[in-house]
């Protein structure tokens, strides 16, 4: 049986072979000019018509047929130019190619094409920006791969804002970083992924780098957003220690690395995540798109968490992706940080951690659940806390003692010049008498310039200055429906109870659970209603309380 490519080929060795031909305009009439227009783009159609009659039998892939129906028609059209005076929106607005459009259509966009050779961007429908696109991932009309990925990149750049199809910004967006895969460029990728990236989606991408790498610093923002436990809601966080959360994680982190270690597991793995293998990765994917080489075989890597190889017309993809247990894991740890801290900082209010939520650990469970139901994960994440706080406190004292003596800074020369002559004025002023009681002085104050410097911890425990005023006011401030739905947590409601009376409310289950927990904040100065997935729970610390509040 005959390969696909293979039919393929002879395909395109049995239909006719056409021509391009740049259109000369009339200089008498516009009517020869649009006429001569026309009939090219009769032409040019004319090609699928063919290609078409050709293929009906031979049950080949459609797919790369109409991709190479697509590369043929714009090696026909390269160097065609056009004129027409108006702007016609394309009906079929979700294709793009040549035989989605009308003549008025291709029209439209054969003028806007020939502005844009000529450095010209006017104003366009976002649906002629992927034809475009389309011909430059192709390279067809462009004299090298370096200007054809410039020329995309502008056209990102210029038209970017005035895309307000989210879909067809991914689509434009994974061309340029699929043609920089696909023809090597080598630019940064972080000269390329902020452009294309939100800010949040590039936050996470560059978490993700230093997970990938090893680099603990800096993740507080990423793991809490993945975590069950939002530990920066929490008013702890809000608090003068608050910040030792996000300081004491490398720590952490690396002395469970060595806990997993001696149970032969591997920490960032299970919990954090690693590197996946992606077989037969297809790149422009949304695009027509006709592959021009042959035996082609290169190694990119776009980035750290990101690699790219081909071997025989085949592209493999290795990318970082998060670890199922991501969501329950860091929650727990999170939270067993914040109750060390509270600990040893003193601080009133206390919380307890509940284990119940493993259940939900995903695979590999039996590697992974007794780790961390084991009484040495929590001792392991506690002893951690512990070493990094004496060593935060040994830091502090010593950047105190340097920041007090750089604040006492003694010219010598200046200072013996100031003693000598306040000696002469003392010398004329007083009497023998004087003379000799001011000796002793002398003898005195010049010892009292020896500076002595005592170091006191900023890590000494003490209150907030915040009031937190309770749970009988945080009750006076729920609204009727808000006290229902507590109450509705607290009869232990399953998840799809609470969504239908959100949803009767024609709200959203998440933002009530959020609005809750803000006040909460405000109030008692802690989240209140812990959501776990399928069950949503209120804190044991403030159940007995709670419940007696809304009995009265």
């Amino acid at each position: 049986m005959e390969t696909r490519e293979k039919i393929l080929e002879e395909l395109n060795q049995s239909l006719p072979s056409y021509v391009s031909e740049k259109i000369k305009y009339a200089s008498d009439t516009s009517f020869s000019t649009d006429q001569k227009m026309l009939m090219k783009l009769k032409e040019m159609k004319k090609i699928a018509e063919d290609t078409y009659f050709q293929v009906e039998f031979l049950g080949t892939d459609y797919t790369k047929i109409r991709n190479w129906i697509f590369f043929q028609q714009a090696k026909f059209m390269v160097d065609v130019e056009d004129d027409y005076p108006q702007v016609i929106a394309p009906v079929f607005f979700y294709s793009w190619d040549y035989e989605s459009l009308r003549p008025p259509e291709l029209r439209t966009y054969f003028t806007w094409r020939t502005k844009i050779r000529k450095g010209e961007y006017p104003k366009i429908f976002s649906g002629y920006l992927l034809i475009y696109t389309a011909e430059l991932i192709n390279l067809v009309g462009f004299d090298s791969v370096f200007d054809a990925y410039s020329k995309l990149k502008k056209i990102l750049e210029v038209y970017w804002d005035d895309i307000e199809e989210v879909y067809f910004r991914q689509i434009l967006s994974l061309a340029l970083k699929d043609f920089m895969i696909n023809y090597s460029i080598s630019v940064s990728y972080d000269e390329f992924l902020p452009q294309i990236l939100s800010a949040s989606d590039w936050e996470i991408y560059q978490a993700r780098i230093k997970i990938a790498q090893g680099n603990y610093h800096g993740l507080l923002t990423y793991l809490d957003k993945q975590a069950s436990y939002k530990v920066k809601k929490s008013k702890f966080y809000e608090s003068k220690y608050g910040y030792l959360i996000e300081e004491v994680i490398p720590t952490v982190f690396e002395q469970l690395s060595r806990y997993f270690a001696e149970h032969n597991a591997d920490f960032k793995s299970l919990v954090l995540g690693k590197i996946h293998t992606i077989s037969d990765y297809s790149l422009f994917r949304q695009l027509p798109y006709v592959e021009q080489r042959e035996n082609y075989q290169n190694k990119i890597d776009f980035s750290p968490i990101e690699q790219y190889t081909f071997e025989k017309g085949i592209c493999s993809k290795k990318l970082f992706l998060e670890s199922p247990n991501l969501r329950i894991i860091m929650g727990i740890i999170l939270k067993a940080i914040e109750i060390r801290i509270r600990e040893k900082t003193n601080y009133k209010r206390k919380l307890t951690l509940n284990l119940n939520d493993l259940g939900k650990i995903v695979t590999p469970r039996k590697v992974l659940l007794p780790l961390v139901e084991d009484n040495s994960f929590l001792e392991t994440i506690n002893q951690a806390v512990d070493l990094f706080l004496i060593e935060k406190s040994k830091q502090i004292k010593a950047e105190e003692l340097i920041r007090k003596r750089q604040s006492v800074v003694i010219d010598k020369e200046s200072f013996q010049s100031i003693r000598a002559s306040s000696i002469r004025i003392q010398e004329r002023l007083l009497t023998e008498e004087e003379k000799t009681d001011s000796s002793v002085q002398k003898e005195d104050t010049s010892s009292s310039f020896q500076t002595t410097v005592e170091v006191s911890s900023s890590l000494i425990p003490e209150q907030d200055s915040t009031v937190e005023m309770g749970m009988d006011l945080l009750v006076c401030h729920l609204t009727s429906f808000e006290k229902e739905f507590v109450v509705n947590i607290l009869q232990h409601a399953p998840r799809s109870k609470l969504e239908a009376i959100a949803k009767k409310e024609a709200r959203l289950l998440e933002v009530i659970l959020e609005d809750i927990n803000l006040k909460a904040l405000d109030y008692i100065g802690d989240n209140l209603i812990e959501d776990l997935g399928n069950q949503i729970n209120i804190y044991e610390d403030y159940l007995g309380e709670l419940e007696e509040i809304l009995n009265r």
